[in-house]
């Protein structure tokens, strides 16, 4: 799918090759942890590989990861399956999803999707979601000039962590910190990111 930038055209990745990427991301893990890392954060937001595959919008794949919702998160569920397994458990893993306020579209039969992939991801078992926003198609809240007011994502963030029990950290210009312990206070999000 051409980039909007007009960038080079990716080229589609083999099934094949996602499995070796799968065993990738647990063996990236695994150094971590023998690094004395105590937990790792597995990146799906913003666009990037592993968020590319959870949207119908640039998820065109006919094999076991494309197609429906379930077949689009097989790719996210794999790689915290071979984190977990590499790390015995040893690390915390947290991932990273995305607030995509042009997504409902995308998935018809959900009132938010995001609500819907950060409870798919608590029931895969990690430990935690760092939510950040937008997506490089869509990257005006990726890089939020500063005319816009810290923590512009709180409202949204606030409605992910009442359908997950796991921890939820927020982060979008949290500039004083008296905010971002209000945040904390109010119980929209359990840490904040600076």
């Amino acid at each position: 799918i051409a980039s909007a930038d007009g960038r080079d055209i990716p080229e589609e990745v083999s099934t094949e090759k996602v499995y070796e990427l799968v065993k990738g991301y647990g063996e990236a893990a695994e150094r971590a942890m023998k690094g004395g890392a105590d937990a790792v954060e597995i990146h799906m937001a913003h666009g990037y590989l592993v968020n590319s595959f959870m949207s119908p919008r640039t998820n065109k794949r006919v094999d076991e990861f494309g197609g429906n919702f379930e077949n689009r998160m097989r790719f996210s569920r794999l790689i915290i399956e071979e984190v977990k397994k590499k790390t015995e458990g040893k690390i915390a893993y947290i991932a990273l999803p995305f607030i995509q306020q042009y997504t409902n579209m995308e998935y018809e039969v959900y009132d938010d999707p995001t609500r819907v992939v950060a409870s798919y991801l608590e029931d895969c078992g990690i430990d935690g979601l760092h939510v950040s926003r937008a997506v490089h198609l869509k990257d005006e809240y990726m890089w939020a000039p500063t005319g816009i007011h810290g923590g512009f994502s709180a409202e949204l963030v606030a409605n992910i962590k009442k359908c997950v029990s796991i921890p939820v950290i927020t982060v979008g210009r949290y500039t004083e910190p008296q905010f971002a312990e209000q945040i904390i206070k109010m119980g929209n999000a359990d840490l904040v990111a600076f």
